[in-house]
């Protein structure tokens, strides 16, 4: 499901306004529409990264403390509770380690609690460094509705892949590295 997501996310702005009639356009709803899709279309890639942020503990990380600081970044919006997340967790460590010198892979704890992160944290000792208690800044900013969501930026910020999983995910880091060593 998840790479017809990315699809479905990119032809909806290519085609979103030209199908629509004045009436709908002009409407309460069809406004609130326009806002989610404009939303959704300035993140898909070769946007920039949208920068947000979360307190935990009285510590404040902003997405800007990891992206656009001259290294690819691997960002995966996940959450303690999530089945789908846990799975990916492995190839993200794989990642970590094995390209961990010029790609840095990053957890962003959405929806969840930040003591259950830190315990799922802990029990599949994920060695990666973490936004905790994101909740809902960072899905809000990337018009994430379903996760895991991984977003690969660029050293630059920009956004490069949204979507990927699995070998498909390390074939784009691989490829990448490849093509701007």
């Amino acid at each position: 499901l998840f790479p017809y997501t990315t699809l479905f996310r990119s032809k909806m702005c290519q085609v979103a306004e030209s199908i629509w009639s004045p009436k709908l356009k002009n409407s309460a709803y069809g406004k609130e529409i326009k806002v989610a899709i404009d939303k959704t279309c300035s993140t898909l890639a070769g946007a920039k990264f949208v920068d947000f942020a979360a307190t935990y503990n009285g510590k404040t990380q902003r997405l800007s403390d990891y992206v656009g600081k001259g290294k690819l970044v691997v960002a995966d919006f996940w959450a303690s509770w999530c089945g789908p997340c846990r799975k990916e967790i492995p190839n993200l460590i794989n990642i970590h380690e094995k390209y961990g010198d010029k790609v840095l892979v990053l957890g962003i704890a959405t929806w969840d609690n930040p003591e259950d992160t830190e315990k799922a944290i802990a029990e599949l000792k994920i060695p990666y460094p973490q936004m905790l208690n994101t909740q809902k800044a960072g899905s809000d900013a990337y018009s994430i509705t379903g996760i895991p969501e991984i977003i690969v930026f660029a050293p630059d910020g920009t956004i490069l892949h949204r979507g990927l999983r699995g070998q498909e995910l390390e074939n784009a880091v691989v490829e990448y590295l490849q093509t701007h060593p």
